[in-house]
């Protein structure tokens, strides 16, 4: 197992040896310890009590380990694993965002002690109360739905019920039983499907015979803590040199073994030379490697990219794992891939049924729908697709799935499958239970691009988007200075409305007191949330991308552009915003310059657009909180940073004005021409 401890001040980093942080950890990274588990037997209101580290998967009756006996009192987990005995490849996972007491991370906190308490005294103290329905967000670990805000847990238990818990599932205005329950059991064993965890919400049926388990992790997943084994130098033998294999041949086209290529396509154009078709129609199919005799892996996730152009995939998709090519063993099953929050369909509570409420439509990731590539995948554990928890190492390995045609086509082509690995030694800083607390630290220890956790002065912790952009013209790069990103308004997405609608308080960099907006993603909608309040920096910067070349009806056509790896036109600028009260920048700095302007002889500004940028006076920080009266017109109000003749977007905005944002879901901004254009990304950035 692979384990790294930065311990004390020393950063000293240890292989092989379990270390424990006496403030934080608990156990190995990526340790689980199974706390709560019922079947068909037993009962919610006499459970039986266990110490910790003594349960074992698959008991009979209701058992769980009491909050007060977790390691530091209850606080120190990173994720809660959902999931079952029988099923163990179906997970679902929520972060620890319980030191966070605003918007609705406070259900974290009702969930665990609800569950973690007899059912006689659900409903008083800090518990759920019966059939009322409280909105829960899936983190990194999911099979499906991350990036929806249309998540919910709920229970109908009174006090006279042995098997009705609380219950992950969807709200579409209905009660969870009726609208679908993802994990769970309402009333008896044998109603609503019964003792449940599946892919797609289940309203009928029961007697699964199966147990349902809680497993606590001390450890939240950073992408630089894995490697790609299809894309790393560890395997005996060049990965498209494997024994690759396939189900079907009917109508293929392309090279199976181009799955092992970490190249980026933002085009359907000549996809034959770059992934592999095969015709299933509408039973089993499936793609295989055989890593070779040596080469035995633990998979820990996994993703795949399927056809640039949509389609091609399936609604029951599945990797299974063996060492004989014969016996097999299922690790993973979803319905539609965990997108990061990015494309078409991100729900929002109350949304509706159907794609929305799975916040991605797609059974794989699609450039399409979301501006998915392999490198803006590779760093997104968002993305991934969770294996179940196993210590054995692998030498085949298999994707696939059934209901080809009901789907879609009856065709399965894949462009990229990533098979992640943990590292055998990996960092802890930027972890849940090591966070940063500046932009500073993560440039000290040369994060790459992906989610880290950052800690500000008053204890709130958040997971955060970094990227680096080099220092000259402020451009994305793979060297430079590190950037949090505050907030996305993508052309592709519907979560931030259009115009006039983000007149509100609601769409400030802080979201008035409540929680992210989305998942961290600058291809995606996203607003950081009221950790941004308290948290300390001193630069801003402006980035836009895909100017004048957007898509705004929710899918991308071939080379429209993306963050960082199909940038088209882009601009970008940058200011200290922090260097007080002063004739070139005044405004509010304590605890940070989220009030502030700053002049425009204080700022850097650079655009690939011919003639330059608009020859704006004043820069801000966050557009909503600087319109004095929320009244900028369609045109004029802007997420996040912008800049215009006075610091307030009503009275003449230019860096974040497009022409259409009404109805394209967009920002845009003024060139030196004088011509206002739309935009395909806008993104702000702090440090």
């Amino acid at each position: 197992m692979a384990i790294i401890g930065h311990v004390g001040n020393n950063q000293t980093s240890i292989k092989g040896t379990k270390v424990h942080n006496s403030s934080i950890d608990s156990g190995l990274p990526g340790e689980r310890t199974l706390i709560w588990s019922m079947s068909d037997s037993g009962s919610v209101k006499s459970p039986s009590y266990e110490s910790w580290g003594t349960m074992t998967s698959g008991m009979t009756g209701v058992h769980y380990v009491q909050k007060a006996n977790w390691p530091h009192n209850g606080k120190g987990w990173a994720r809660l694993i959902f999931t079952s005995k029988n099923h163990p490849y179906r997970q679902w996972a929520i972060a620890n965002h319980t030191m966070n007491n605003y918007g609705n991370y406070a259900n974290i906190e009702r969930l665990i002690d609800t569950l973690f308490a007899d059912a006689d005294v659900w409903g008083s103290g800090n518990t759920m109360t019966v059939n009322n329905k409280y909105n829960i967000r899936l983190c990194c670990g999911s099979i499906g739905r991350i990036g929806t805000d249309n998540c919910i847990v709920e229970h109908n238990n009174g006090g006279s019920e042995n098997h009705d818990i609380p219950c992950i599932g969807e709200d579409n205005g209905n009660h969870v039983w009726s609208d679908g329950i993802l994990w769970g059991n309402i009333d008896n064993t044998t109603n609503y499907g019964g003792l449940g965890n599946w892919i797609s919400p289940v309203t009928s049926g029961g007697g699964t015979g199966d147990t349902l388990e809680i497993y606590y992790e001390s450890y939240y997943p950073k992408a630089n803590d894995y490697v790609d084994f299809l894309n790393s130098a560890e395997s005996t033998d060049r990965p498209m040199n494997f024994s690759w294999s396939e189900s079907h041949s009917t109508n293929g086209a392309g090279s199976i073994s181009y799955l092992a290529m970490a190249t980026d396509r933002v085009t359907a154009q000549n996809w034959s030379s770059h992934g592999r078709q095969q015709q299933i129609g509408n039973g089993d199919g499936n793609m295989t490697v055989d890593l070779g005799n040596e080469n035995a892996q633990v998979i820990d996730f996994a993703f795949a990219i399927g056809y640039p152009g949509r389609g091609h995939d399936c609604d029951n998709n599945y990797i299974k794992a063996s060492n004989d090519g014969s016996n097999w063993v299922t690790m993973a099953e979803w319905k539609h891939h965990p997108a990061g929050g990015s494309g078409t369909h991100t729900g929002y509570a109350g949304g509706g049924a159907g794609d929305e409420d799975e916040g991605y439509a797609g059974g794989y990731l699609f450039w399409q729908e979301g501006a998915h590539v392999y490198s803006n995948t590779r760093n997104n554990v968002e993305k991934w697709i969770p294996m179940r928890n196993t210590d054995t190492a692998y030498r085949y390995w298999r994707i696939g799935g059934s209901n080809w045609s009901n789907k879609d086509n009856g065709y399965q082509l894949l462009m990229n499958w990533g098979l992640m690995k943990k590292k055998d030694v990996i960092d802890a800083r930027g972890s849940w239970q090591q966070p940063f607390t500046s932009l500073q630290d993560a440039d000290n220890v040369g994060v790459p691009d992906g989610h880290y956790w950052f800690i500000n002065p008053v204890g709130y912790k958040e997971h955060c988007y970094v990227a680096t952009f080099e220092d000259g013209q402020g451009t994305p790069s793979n060297s430079g200075s590190r950037w949090m990103l505050a907030a996305s308004n993508n052309a592709c997405t519907r979560r931030i409305p259009a115009g006039t609608n983000r007149n509100s308080n609601n769409y400030r960099l802080g979201c008035n007191g409540s929680q992210q907006l989305g998942v961290a993603n600058p291809d995606s909608d996203y607003i950081i949330g009221h950790f941004i309040e308290n948290f300390k920096f001193s630069h801003a910067k402006i980035y836009s991308f895909g100017y004048n070349e957007y898509d705004a009806d929710g899918v991308q056509s071939n080379d429209t552009p993306c963050f960082k790896y199909n940038d088209r036109e882009w601009l970008s600028v940058t200011w200290r915003a922090s260097t007080g009260n002063r004739n070139r920048t005044h405004g509010t700095y304590y605890p940070n310059p989220l009030g502030s302007r700053t002049h425009k002889d204080d700022c850097q500004k650079h655009t690939s657009w011919p003639g330059g940028m608009y020859n704006f006076t004043y820069a801000v920080v966050d557009s909503v909180r600087m319109d004095s009266g929320l009244n900028a017109n369609t045109n004029q109000t802007t997420i996040g940073a912008g800049a215009g003749a006075s610091g307030d977007p009503s009275g003449g905005w230019h860096i974040g004005h497009g022409t259409n944002e009404g109805s394209n879901y967009c920002e845009g901004f003024y060139t030196a021409d004088g011509v206002a254009r739309d935009a395909q990304g806008y993104t702000t950035w702090v440090r």
